[in-house]
């Protein structure tokens, strides 16, 4: 492979799973990914004769939990101990990959050659994006199903992705704009805003007005002239992945609620999403100094505050170990936590 593995690249083993790259780090010779599709004559999706069932409906650490389960049991060389992370995560061994799904390659085929309209709305999205962005289709790809040859026409939904920290910002910027002018994109119809908000609301545990708000600032979803859901997903270039496996070794010192000032948005942009933050005041968990970084790896909560904003967000509380230094982070998107995980803005949560 000729560029850096990616999160949201996919795999499919000789056991014909699939599976999602997720993060940017990964131990030598394994490709740290959650399972997504599983051989199924109860699936509705299909990749040649084969059906396949969606075992992740969409990304929360709950559900990948649950996929852990089903790899143990039937697939436990899936699983291992991350000894730097300190964490157990679903990975693929090299020797067990049948084929590696790039999604910049796949999308450049789709834009040479359509092959229905499933394909023919991708490309009208992206191309609509990048004009007002003043990009290149070349700095897009596409994920999910489509990527994998699992999609249909009928039901199947279009994830983009964007690779550069600039070139996503300045997709952001254009599709809020495209969004407001009410063209051929728009924003998610009222019914499903309020079914959306009603279920994070339940799923995380948190206030109604938070979750409002978060839908607010969720914008990389849309829908194309009211027949085909999208997403966007920014993705790191390989000169903006700036961390190697083993270098840092992040230690779990349980749950922690904390206020606090942004200061750098800019990264949040990604998956994992980076906050830096200031004036940090520990409401609950262990008292630390140096805490200087919010980090999600859940979507939810990626991207949603404006700089000097003061927030309050809960999750896990990480000691980052690394050759020059110690600092402290909160990781939102943390398995083995059994409080709520979420962060907003402070007005709209009840410290």
């Amino acid at each position: 492979m000729i560029r850096k593995p990616k999160d949201r690249d996919f795999i499919q083993t000789q056991e014909d799973l699939f599976f999602c790259i997720v993060d940017y780090i990964h131990p030598e010779n394994y490709y740290t990914a959650y399972l997504k599709y599983i051989p199924s004559d109860k699936g509705k999706w299909q990749f040649g004769d084969t059906h396949y069932w969606r075992v992740l409906n969409f990304y929360h650490v709950f559900n990948v939990e649950k996929t852990f389960e089903f790899l143990k049991e039937r697939f436990p060389h899936y699983i291992r101990h991350d000894k730097f992370r300190h964490i157990e995560m679903s990975m693929v061994p090299k020797e067990k990959i049948k084929q590696y799904f790039i999604p910049e390659n796949r999308f450049a085929t789709i834009v040479n050659s359509p092959k229905n309209r499933l394909e023919k709305d991708a490309i009208e999205i992206a191309d609509k994006i990048a004009n007002d962005a003043g990009l290149e289709l070349k700095n897009f790809g596409i994920t999910g199903s489509i990527l994998i040859g699992l999609a249909n026409e009928k039901f199947s939904d279009v994830d983009l992705t964007v690779y550069g920290l600039k070139e996503s910002h300045k997709v952001k910027h254009a599709l809020i704009e495209i969004k407001n002018k009410k063209d051929t994109i728009y924003k998610m119809p009222r019914e499903r805003q309020e079914k959306w908000i009603m279920d994070k609301q339940k799923q995380f545990g948190i206030p109604y007005s938070l979750s409002k708000y978060l839908l607010d600032m969720k914008w990389n979803y849309g829908i194309l002239q009211n027949r085909r859901y999208f997403s966007i997903h920014p993705i790191r270039k390989d000169n903006e992945i700036n961390e190697k496996y083993g270098e840092k070794e992040y230690i779990d010192l349980g749950y922690i609620k904390i206020k606090a000032t942004i200061v750098d948005d800019s990264e949040a942009v990604f998956l994992p999403a980076i906050y830096k933050i200031e004036n940090v005041e520990i409401i609950e968990g262990p008292k630390v100094d140096n805490l200087v970084k919010i980090v999600s790896y859940e979507g939810l909560f990626g991207d949603i505050t404006t700089k000097d904003m003061k927030i309050i967000a809960a999750g896990k509380l990480e000691k980052v170990i690394c050759k020059n230094k110690t600092y402290y982070r909160v990781v939102l998107g943390a398995g083995g936590l059994k409080k709520p995980q979420y962060m907003g803005p402070m007005e709209l949560i009840n410290a």
